[in-house]
């Protein structure tokens, strides 16, 4: 974006996260892409960025989000996408497994002494 229009491209992406969070969890969420954009390195080209992929409590355990991961790979893979970047929270077992199952690997940077609170994950979708 251009510089003169960052700062609105910005707050109109706050204004849709409080509105979709609240107040406090959207605060929590930008405080969460902080944390991760300090920590790891940029997406590297040719790369997608999978953000925030959830299923709701009634639909858990139908292998939705495997499908949804799936349709987005087919998706990207015609475009010329070549890799695709998923972020965790390091406590989200059940997104670990199917990140795992699914042929991404954990490509995390190990922190000296500090917990390490998110992993990040990446498939190469060229095979």
């Amino acid at each position: 974006y251009p510089q003169d229009s960052l700062f609105s491209v910005m707050g109109s992406g706050l204004k849709a996260m409080i509105s979709f969070y609240g107040i406090w969890e959207g605060l929590g969420v930008i405080f969460r892409s902080i944390r991760v954009g300090l920590k790891f390195s940029p997406i590297p080209k040719n790369s997608a960025y999978i953000y925030n992929v959830a299923t709701d409590e009634n639909y858990r355990g139908r292998g939705l989000s495997p499908q949804l991961y799936e349709s987005v790979h087919r998706r990207w893979s015609k475009v010329g996408t070549m890799k695709t970047t998923v972020d965790v929270e390091a406590d989200n077992h059940p997104s670990i497994r199917v990140l795992e199952k699914m042929g991404y690997e954990n490509h995390s940077l190990k922190t000296a002494g500090r917990p390490v609170t998110m992993y990040r994950f990446y498939k190469n979708l060229s095979s």
